[in-house]
């Protein structure tokens, strides 16, 4: 598998978890009466994580671990993005500053490990 699959596997992972949360946040707005619609959200979420550690799994299979988990730090981005569009939440201008600050990260990393020393 090439780096850039892995890179790939990666992103999907950290979407794959994401909405996982979105799934777990719709479900602790739900009533607390244990209606059907919350429990859809609680197992879509439970679902959602488990297949994203699947995912995971391989990623952790085909690259170093010190490149993998801190781009595993785009499921930041990736929950703040969706959080935005999905719920309609607000978000701050300092965590779109953290969120470029992830992604210059994450791009420093995946530069760095496509060197010779990787």
């Amino acid at each position: 598998m090439t780096q850039i699959f892995a890179v790939l596997l990666i992103i999907c992972a950290t979407t794959i978890e994401a909405v996982g949360q979105l799934c777990f946040k719709k479900k602790s707005t739900r009533s607390a009466d244990g209606d059907m619609g919350s429990r859809i959200w609680l197992a879509g979420g439970i679902g959602c994580m488990a297949v994203e550690a699947v995912v995971w799994t391989v990623v952790l299979q085909n690259l170093n671990v010190s490149i993998a988990y801190p781009m595993g730090s785009l499921s930041f981005v990736m929950v703040l993005l969706m959080s935005r569009l999905f719920l309609k939440e607000k978000v701050q201008k300092d965590r779109w500053i953290g969120v470029a600050l992830i992604l210059c990260g994450t791009v420093l990393l995946g530069l760095n490990s496509a060197g010779p020393n990787s």
